[in-house]
């Protein structure tokens, strides 16, 4: 892997306030992700840094990125696309933060969204995840769509495995950075490898959550045949990595079995693809 590093001067943390490393990975985002850096850029938590990995990227995302010009964006460039995981695991190597949350190139932060999280985790050692409301719209950030908000309070493992709506957010959380954890994301995942990145830190210690919108979630051109089957591997992915886990029960591994064949069969039949559902069926009946 090849990436270049663009800007070098790190921003200084104070006593007073910790540095909060704002990861976001990018590909072909030349129309939103100007939007997405300017919602980090207009925080009113200034203490950040923002590594942005462009991920192969062959349209103008890189001239986007450069255009600003703050000594808090560190901009790395891969030659090649190698996946959301790949991209995300650079900006986890570099990162410098005592806190960090992920930000996607085409969604975008509320002004407060950082503040009111880093003064909970800074009251509270116990602490290290803090959600809020996740709000979805449609592709021009103009049409809400749905609400979305994280209730869970305590450790969030057995609500992420059991995938639990209440941790469809689990990505928007922002998280106190341990350092003894060397933080990776499963490579080469088609889907949901935020969800198991979860999975795989939620027991370090306790999720809470504020009463305040903490992200706008862009959804894009609606969901396709080819976008269901990558769920679908995605699930299969997470559910080969459950399956292996000697700190879930058997109990617990046939719920998320269940759990990931209703939900792709639903989705496949709201397609009108019953072949698609009845091959899902089989697909988990022997894993």
């Amino acid at each position: 892997m090849y990436f270049s590093h663009i800007f070098e001067k790190k921003p200084q943390q104070t006593l007073e306030e910790k540095l909060v490393s704002i990861i976001m990975p990018a590909y072909n985002e030349t129309d939103y992700i100007a939007e997405a850096i300017q919602s980090a850029l207009d925080q009113t938590y200034q203490n950040f840094e923002l590594l942005i990995v462009d991920n192969g990227s062959t349209d103008n995302t890189e001239g986007v990125i450069k255009s600003f010009e703050d000594k808090r964006i560190n901009y790395f460039k891969i030659q090649t696309n190698v996946g959301v995981g790949a991209a995300r695991n650079t900006a986890l190597d570099k990162m410098q933060g005592d806190y960090f949350i992920f930000l996607d190139a085409d969604d975008k932060l509320p002004p407060d969204s950082i503040r009111p999280r880093v003064d909970i985790l800074n009251s509270n050692p116990e602490i290290y995840f803090v959600g809020g409301t996740v709000i979805l719209m449609d592709r021009f950030l103009r049409k809400q769509i749905s609400v979305h908000k994280t209730e869970i309070h305590g450790n969030p493992f057995l609500k992420l495995v059991t995938l639990s709506p209440q941790a469809h957010t689990s990505s928007s959380w922002l998280r106190r950075r341990d350092k003894n954890i060397n933080y990776r994301f499963r490579e080469n995942m088609p889907a949901f490898e935020d969800l198991l990145f979860s999975v795989n830190y939620s027991k370090t210690g306790l999720l809470t959550n504020i009463d305040a919108l903490v992200l706008f979630y862009r959804r894009g051109h609606g969901q396709t045949t080819s976008s269901k089957k990558a769920f679908e591997d995605g699930y299969s992915i997470f559910y080969e990595e459950i399956k292996e886990r000697d700190d879930i029960g058997r109990k617990i591994k046939f719920l998320v079995k269940y759990k990931i064949i209703r939900i792709m069969i639903m989705s496949y039949l709201k397609l009108f693809r019953p072949m698609s559902a009845i091959k899902v069926f089989f697909r988990y009946l022997f894993i």
